[in-house]
Order: structure tokens, then C-alpha cells, then sequence
């Protein structure tokens, strides 16, 4: 009678693993991103099982959750930095997907130069689903002007700004970093748009609060960007073009690609 009941019991079983399938799948927007850049990832979730796919605060769902396993070129698991979960809800039906969009530096320590291996894993229903790992590259991007700025506050601080630029997605663009001194901390790197480099940029100083940075963002036009610099750290609060009269054609392209470089907030990295 066992011999006979045993087919029964792993068709059951069988089917109780493959009721919850999931798939997750990720793709990151660069290959390669600037010190205190935002790392911008795109994650997918398809649930193709029968059961709900759930993350909540609920006690029966409290312990599902998705994170990121990331792994530098010395191995080390990186800590995460909240103690939050990144996706704090999430409801899926059988067919059902979502996309979501995630800077994993708000999350994980990603300031050091190097390369990294980023796994999304999925914990749900005490089941493991991981998706396929990611190759990354955090990099200085190459200097090309810095400027110093000191805050007076309750504490003074020596603001250190740092314009580079790094090619990407076939073109150059421009980055700002910052620095605070002495305690080290590191804002969001800005994106100041495309760069061509035929006439050396320039950053300098104006009034108590803001900066001006001026790069040639193609070979007929010139962008100056207005950054605010204040306790709450630096923001890019206007870009205006400065074009000569034949450059016309190109003002769509690159409104579109100042477009896709702005929209994030000022952060403090670490």
C-alpha cells in the first residue's frame, strides 16, 4: 500500500513546489557610474504561480521581502544602510508583473571605486528566488576642474566640488561631486549633461550660496548651470544655453538629453 500511495504523494509535492513560480530579472541603466551617482536599476517581477505574490506589513507576509545581494571584487557582502525594507509593498495575482525603478545607493555603500556583483534576491513564503547577477563599475570619472567652498553654520565647512566627465552609451557627460570636510560626507553626484571638450570649463563662486558651472555641451553650444550650495547640500536650480545662430538643429537633442541627466534630489551619501 506505501508503493502505491507514493506516486500520489509526489505528484502532491510536485505540484506544491511548482504552484509558486516567480521570476525576477534585473537591469541596471549604465554599466559603469560616477562616485555618488545615483545607481539607477530596473527590476521586473512576474508572478507565475497560482498564489499571490505579497510584501507587506502584514504578520503573516512580514518576513518577504526582496533585497540586493551585493558583492564587491573583494567578495565582502555589503551592508545595507535602512533598516526598512527597499520594496515595502507588493501584491501580484498569477500573470501579474511589476517593474520598479530603484537607486540602490539610497541603500547599499556603492562610494568606493570598483567593480561590483549585484544579485536581487526574492524571500517569499520562506522560499529563496534569485535572479541572475549584474556587473557594475563605480568610477572617479576623470577631473577636469574643482572649486572650494566654505559654509558658516554652527560648524564651518569646507565644501569640496569636483567636475569631471566619463563616456558612456556612446557620448561624454559632465558630473559634479561634492565633498564635505572634515566629517567626509558625500552628497549625490549631479548630472550636468553632455560635454565636449574644446574650451576647459569653469566653476566659480557666486554670492554666500551658489555655484556657476560653464561647459560646452556641444561645439556650438555653451550650458551654464546654476547649482544652489547650502546646509542641505548642492542642487541644480536653472541650466541655460548659450548657442551661436547655426546651432538651432541641435537644441532638441540636447534639451531631451538634459532631460534624462536631471529629476534626481539632493542626497547625503554617507
Amino acid at each position: 500500500m506505501a508503493l502505491g500511495i507514493l506516486p500520489t504523494l509526489l505528484t502532491l509535492m510536485a505540484g506544491s513546489v511548482t504552484a509558486q513560480v516567480v521570476s525576477i530579472d534585473l537591469r541596471t541603466r549604465h554599466a559603469s557610474y560616477v562616485t555618488g551617482e545615483p545607481v539607477m536599476v530596473r527590476l521586473t517581477v512576474e508572478n507565475h504561480g497560482v498564489q499571490p505574490v505579497v510584501i507587506s506589513g502584514h504578520k503573516l507576509f512580514r518576513n518577504n521581502r526582496i533585497y540586493f545581494e551585493i558583492r564587491g571584487e573583494g567578495r565582502a557582502r555589503l551592508p545595507e544602510l535602512r533598516q526598512r525594507k527597499i520594496i515595502e509593498e507588493l501584491d501580484l495575482e498569477h500573470g501579474e508583473k511589476t517593474t520598479l525603478d530603484l537607486d540602490l545607493a539610497e541603500w547599499y555603500p556603492l562610494l568606493t571605486t570598483g567593480r561590483y556583483y549585484i544579485t536581487p534576491i526574492l524571500i517569499h513564503n520562506d522560499r529563496r528566488y534569485v535572479a541572475d547577477s549584474r556587473v557594475i563599475e563605480i568610477v572617479p570619472g576623470i577631473e577636469i576642474a574643482q572649486l572650494t567652498q566654505i559654509l558658516r553654520g554652527s560648524e564651518i565647512i569646507q565644501r569640496q566640488f569636483t567636475l569631471v566627465y566619463w563616456a558612456r552609451s556612446g557620448r561624454e557627460d559632465a558630473f559634479l561631486r561634492t565633498r564635505d570636510l572634515p566629517k567626509g560626507d558625500v552628497w549625490s553626484t549631479l548630472s550636468l549633461g553632455p560635454i565636449v571638450r574644446v574650451n576647459r570649463p569653469t566653476m566659480v563662486l557666486e554670492g554666500d550660496d551658489e555655484i556657476r558651472v560653464t561647459h560646452q555641451a556641444t561645439r556650438d553650444v555653451t550650458l551654464v548651470s546654476r547649482i544652489r550650495s547650502d546646509a542641505d547640500g548642492p542642487e541644480v536650480i536653472d541650466q541655460r544655453q548659450v548657442m551661436d545662430a547655426v546651432s538651432s538643429p541641435m537644441v532638441n537633442s540636447l534639451n531631451e538629453a538634459l532631460e534624462k541627466a536631471q529629476g534626481k534630489k539632493r542626497r547625503r551619501r554617507r
